[in-house]
């Protein structure tokens, strides 16, 4: 198992990342959604 500094929740990661592509101009629309069962198996590409 990895030390527990590094199991904590990823949020803060992720907020901070958010911000800074905020900043840059980079949105998404609506449409954008989440794939929380994603197969890894399968290459997503548009």
């Amino acid at each position: 198992l990895p030390p527990l500094s590094l199991c904590g929740d990823n949020a803060a990661m992720i907020g901070c990342q958010a911000y800074y592509e905020y900043q840059a101009g980079h949105t998404a629309g609506w449409a954008l959604n989440a794939k929380a069962s994603l197969d890894i198996a399968k290459q997503w590409s548009e």
